[in-house]
């Protein structure tokens, strides 16, 4: 029962920062912080890439988040030992790179990035893919 509920938090993680992607304004907070610190010049193309990234980011987490979704609904009820590691590996290819790309800018120039839940919600998802595997689901 524990695997379902950290994976299902995961996924509402996901979820929340993939609509936070889709629909935020452009730049974000700690974008703008980057460039303001930076010097750099913020303008209509820089703002064009930006929005495009921001939604490809997006929708490529909601679909996680749909996908985690589906394989705990569907797929853990009846091959728990490979639906864990499924999802143990995915949250280790997609979050970790993530999480620690955006921790390196937090440090380097001083933003509030969202590391902290990205390498949390990665943290859930390894944990229930090892209880998951150790255990059978």
């Amino acid at each position: 029962m524990i695997v379902y509920i950290l994976f299902y938090v995961v996924a509402a993680g996901t979820a929340a920062l993939g609509a936070r992607y889709s629909f935020t304004k452009v730049p974000t907070d700690y974008h703008a912080a980057i460039f303001k610190s930076t010097g750099a010049t913020l303008n209509d193309t820089t703002l064009v890439i930006l929005r495009g990234l921001y939604r490809v980011i997006g929708g490529i987490s909601l679909a996680l988040a749909l996908a985690l979704t589906g394989i705990t609904a569907l797929l853990l009820p009846v091959a728990p030992w490979e639906a864990s590691l499924v999802v143990g590996l995915s949250a280790l290819l997609s979050g970790l790179p993530s999480g620690l790309i955006a921790y390196g800018i937090a440090q380097k120039y001083n933003v509030n990035s969202p590391w902290k839940p990205t390498l949390g919600l990665t943290a859930l998802a390894v944990i229930g893919a090892a209880i998951g595997v150790a255990t059978g689901g």
